[in-house]
């Protein structure tokens, strides 16, 4: 009887682990496809734009974990809904950490770029001013070649 009970135990904890290990690779592929990256990048363009109260669109979004961001078709209105930047935008990140949700971007490059940088009548600054403000961590030393950081 106890044979039996060790057999079944192992046997379901052997299936356990083939699933859990099949799951983890259908994840890792899931999340390595350009479809589901561009879905998880409107979701978060759609958060940010609540965020923000003003809208943020991204058209696609390619991502090559923790070293490079693709971003096609990137459009940010401003609180007048014109739009600051529209184009495509490419970073690469320095160091991408989760523990401190800190990002230290290295570079940071605008491809096919229309760029509305204005200031309204009757306000003291730029329409990209909010942008500055909502990511501004305090940490922005440029000079040492350490990237920006980003909480």
């Amino acid at each position: 009887m106890g044979r039996k009970v060790t057999r079944i135990f192992l046997r379901t904890l052997g299936i356990l682990i083939l699933v859990l290990f099949v799951l983890t690779g259908i994840l890792y592929f899931a999340v390595q496809s350009p479809s589901f990256q561009t879905w998880a990048g409107q979701k978060a363009t759609s958060y940010l734009s609540e965020e923000l109260k003003s809208e943020v669109y991204v058209g696609r979004v390619e991502l090559e974990f923790f070293t490079k961001v693709n971003l096609k078709g990137v459009m940010i209105r401003d609180k007048h809904k014109d739009t600051i930047l529209h184009g495509d935008v490419m970073v690469n990140l320095r160091n991408f950490d989760l523990r401190h949700q800190k990002i230290t971007l290295k570079t940071i490059a605008l491809h096919n770029i229309t760029a509305k940088l204005i200031k309204y009548n009757g306000e003291n600054d730029f329409n990209y001013q909010y942008l500055v403000d909502y990511f501004e961590s305090g940490n922005k030393d440029t000079t040492s070649g350490q990237g920006w950081d980003i909480k």
